[in-house]
């Protein structure tokens, strides 16, 4: 792909109206989908919207998160977006559904768009309508580098993975693409989520704490040069994370090896997955030397192999011929990184992108619904979002104030508003399709009252009523992306109505994620893109888990909660092998983490995949991973 238009970006935004002629989504597709129209101007998930609350609101929302927390010039219309209700009042005007629509798709642009529309005529009479958007497609997919795109089967993500050696690799995009360069000796991707294999040709259970794998014979990586056993010892050996309860492993053979254990550990078998490095490559582990490092790992045995990575603006994988299960069907992948929601969307309209997996917003879906080159598919996900608190910060450490925000919180009317119902309300990490979900705990519906009096108690009172004055203030931490930055929003709204003040704050998502993962944050929210084994609430809320304390840094415990009763529990449901025994452990643990609440749970998104008309094979798995990638080719 050329890039057609080297100049310099400023901010713009594009009129559907104008560029694709799409008249009647601009008239009001978007306000009345669902059926919810103009009738709910006044009203918040049913309720009418009092002027006195509206002006409390408002009050609270400007003191928290005016003064260019929104950092939108055009504001959406609060008829249709309850999160606009506030900054719209603020101005003192309402805006029109056209301009709800240029808010939902601003985006960094080499044009500016004048109100007259003289200089959109200019460029459409000088390249015509199909030709700017190819244009504005190949400026998006370039970045404005002047970089060409190779062939290949582009898929658009919103982040640059922060590494692919599966044996460091903590961000999901990573995770996701280590995944086809590393084959595992299992895998997990599947559409249940059943274990299948890979590398393996056997695994024996010879007792609880020992395991014996047998490869596949004929093995290579991507270089040529064979996969034996000592790979498999080599990379355990060097993921410190793995090796904490592995006593020690055999090779016994080049294609047979052993694992003990210090102790029974239930995951064990999760760990199968990991993605092989070569020793030839990465180095043996020197016993005498725990703390040294392998050279990172590039080779792998998956269905592609890396063939270039420029910065972090695009990865491109080609495929590997003599791959264990078959060879691909698509000869290259392009992962392009797009960060900005809109940029994405043009690039799909213009052709110039195959997929987008989860990066098109529910709210541009009838966009996407009303182009003929696309197609949109959704399945539910285990997928999991959630609000977390630093439990060491005040008033953060007092449960009655997080029970406070999660009944101040109304899920209902985000799913409404912002996801277009494409989510289900979540209790739990767990989702309910998962073995060890335990349905009857502690549950919080939306109750401001019942959030007031426990803020009260907890000794934070309202110092003026329904003044603007507030309770307390803290910072919510999100990503840069414009749909999590206006749910962040939409969330800050409804922590004003009981005086809570909150200044959202979004930042890039690498460095977001590294101030979380760090304990720089008072609020943040993330996911849990594929909570398949039930022992991630362990890795997730076990005190030895804070991943700042961790000698070996692999806990996700952000928030340092603790809560030795759920310590004790986690630890018993890890030590035993039998699924039905296991299950009363979590049970109960979810219950705990129900009522002491280090997370607000918040929904279950769905998956959703924007593909380009002509592809095939392409399958959303549950923990909405790329393993169906293999499979993909174009008509």
């Amino acid at each position: 792909m050329q890039h057609l238009l080297p100049l310099s970006p400023t901010t713009w935004h594009l009129s559907l109206r104008h560029e694709l002629g799409r008249r009647d989504l601009v008239q009001g597709r978007v306000a009345h989908d669902r059926g919810h129209g103009l009738q709910r101007q006044r009203r918040v998930a049913g309720r009418p919207l009092a002027p006195r609350q509206t002006h409390r609101r408002l009050a609270r929302h400007g003191r928290g998160l005016g003064r260019g927390a929104r950092g939108a010039d055009v504001q959406p219309d609060p008829r249709l977006d309850p999160s606009a209700r506030l900054s719209s009042r603020r101005a003192g005007r309402g805006a029109s559904p056209e301009a709800r629509l240029l808010l939902d798709l601003s985006w960094p642009s080499p044009l500016i768009l004048v109100g007259s529309g003289v200089l959109w005529v200019a460029l459409m009479r000088w390249c015509g309508r199909d030709g700017l958007v190819i244009a504005l497609c190949a400026w998006a997919l370039a970045g404005c580098t002047g970089e060409q795109i190779p062939e290949g089967f582009v898929v658009l993500v919103e982040s640059s993975p922060q590494s692919l050696d599966p044996r460091f690799v903590t961000d999901d995009i990573g995770t996701k693409l280590s995944k086809l360069v590393f084959a595992g000796l299992v895998t997990y991707d599947t559409v249940d989520s059943t274990p299948e294999l890979v590398l393996a040709e056997s695994i024996e259970v010879v007792s609880a704490t020992e395991f014996r794998v047998r490869l596949k014979p004929g093995l290579t990586f991507h270089d040529g040069s064979p996969l034996t056993a000592d790979d498999v010892r080599v990379t355990f050996e060097s993921t410190p994370h793995e090796m904490k309860h592995i006593d020690h492993i055999e090779v016994l053979d080049a294609l047979t090896l052993t694992f003990t254990l210090e102790a029974p550990f239930a995951p064990f078998l999760m760990s199968l997955e990991l993605g092989i490095v070569s020793r030839g490559e990465v180095g043996d582990v020197d016993k005498n030397r725990p703390d040294a490092k392998t050279r990172v790992a590039t080779l792998g045995a998956g269905a592609y192999a890396l063939q270039e990575r420029r910065g972090d603006q695009l990865v491109v994988l080609k495929r590997f011929d003599d791959y264990v299960l078959g060879p691909a069907h698509e000869p290259r992948l392009v992962f392009k990184v797009v960060r900005d929601d809109n940029a994405r969307l043009i690039a799909l309209l213009g052709g110039s992108a195959d997929l987008a997996l989860n990066n098109v917003t529910p709210l541009m879906l009838p966009v996407v619904e009303d182009d003929n080159g696309l197609t949109v598919e959704s399945e539910e996900s285990i997928k999991f979002t959630y609000l977390m608190f630093n439990t060491r910060v005040r008033p953060l450490d007092d449960v009655r104030v997080r029970r406070a925000f999660a009944l101040a919180i109304d899920r209902d009317e985000i799913i409404d508003y912002k996801f277009r119902g494409l989510a289900t309300k979540a209790t739990g990490m767990l989702a309910p399709s998962h073995w060890a979900y335990e349905p009857d705990v502690r549950r919080y519906a939306t109750d401001p009252a019942a959030a007031r009096a426990l803020l009260d108690a907890a000794g934070y009172p309202d110092p003026d009523g329904d003044g603007p004055k507030t309770r307390f203030d803290l910072t919510f931490r999100v990503s840069a992306s414009k749909f999590r930055k206006a749910i962040a929003e939409l969330i800050a709204a409804q922590l004003s109505e009981v005086g809570v003040g909150i200044r959202v704050e979004t930042m890039e998502f690498g460095m977001f994620f590294s101030q979380v993962h760090a304990g720089n944050f008072e609020l943040a929210s993330l996911q849990w893109p594929s909570p398949i084994e039930p022992d991630l609430l362990y890795v997730a809320f076990h005190s030895s888990m804070v991943p700042y304390e961790n000698p070996q840094g692999d806990g996700r415990n952000r928030g340092a909660f603790s809560n030795a009763r759920l310590d004790a529990v986690l630890e018993q449901g890890r030590r035993e092998p039998d699924r039905n025994l296991r299950k009363p452990f979590y049970a109960e643990a979810q219950k705990l983490l129900a009522d002491e609440l280090p997370y607000v749970p918040l929904w279950h998104e769905q998956n959703i995949a924007v593909l380009r008309k002509g592809v095939t094979g392409f399958q959303i798995l549950p923990n909405a991973r790329l393993r169906s990638l293999e499979k993909v080719s174009r008509e």
